[in-house]
């Protein structure tokens, strides 16, 4: 589906592994050379950093 549609959206109940999913489909498209962009709240700007580490390549509005 991502790369048929070059995207997608991840949404289910809370509790249920979407972080982890995001973060291993994020890791695949990354290992393969491509561009990653996470858009999230500024809110949840900590959780994030905790998870996927520290870098320039995340924004947060």
């Amino acid at each position: 589906m991502l790369q048929k549609h070059d995207g997608a959206i991840l949404a289910d109940a809370v509790g249920l592994g979407k972080t982890w999913s995001a973060l291993a489909v994020m890791k695949f498209f990354q290992l393969q050379g491509r561009e990653i962009i996470l858009i999230c709240p500024k809110k949840l700007q900590h959780n994030n950093e905790q998870k996927c580490g520290k870098s320039r390549h995340y924004s947060y509005t």
